[in-house]
Parts: C-alpha cells; structure tokens; sequence
C-alpha cells in the first residue's frame, strides 16, 4: 500500500493529462520493449486508481484520498481503453534499404 501513498500519507493523484501522455506515445511504438515500457507505466496508473477506489471504500482511509469517486471510475475506463490500445497496436517489421524518391519527369 505504500507504493499509492505519497511523502504526507494521502493516495497520490493520477490525472487524465496521465492518461494522454501514455495515449500520445501509443503511435511512437517501435518495439516491444516499448509496448511493455508503457505497459509497466498503465499498469502503474491502474494499480494507484484501484487503490484509491478500496481506500474510498474504507471510511477510515477515505479521508485519505483527494479525487472523487466519479473522477476515479472515469479514470479507469480511460485507462482500460488505453490498455487496449496498446495490446491492439501492430508492430510494424523493420524493412532495411536505400528507398530513393525521383521527382518527375526523371527518367534515368
């Protein structure tokens, strides 16, 4: 549990800027240790959301907590539609080559 807290003992936040930053970066995906390095930062994410929803559920702990429930749910469906973003993403095959563009009317 001490992984969700931060330094004064309240859950820490997790904001839908977040959320969109890890969005942005689905397109640069190049590898697979990419995939799993945004993974690793949603699964981050998605463990600090739940947390913060059984601390709400806690009377005691639910002081503890600074966002609200509706903006916690709404949190985690925008991190679950992220995650299968990043599940459904292709890696493209790396192609190797000397591609050369001609301008037209170079026939030679």
């Amino acid at each position: 549990m001490r992984d969700f807290l931060d330094e004064q003992g309240y859950c820490k936040v997790v904001s839908q800027k977040d959320v969109d930053l890890i969005r942005v970066n689905v397109d640069d995906i190049e590898s697979t240790i990419d995939k799993e390095y945004l993974l690793e930062k949603l699964y981050r994410y998605i463990d600090i959301v739940n947390a913060a929803l059984e601390m709400l559920g806690d009377p005691k702990t639910a002081t503890k907590v600074k966002q609200k429930r509706e903006e916690l749910l709404q949190l985690q469906e925008s991190l679950q539609e992220a995650r299968h973003a990043i599940m459904e993403f292709r890696i493209q095959p790396k192609t190797y080559g000397l591609y050369v563009k001609y301008p037209r009317g170079y026939e030679g």
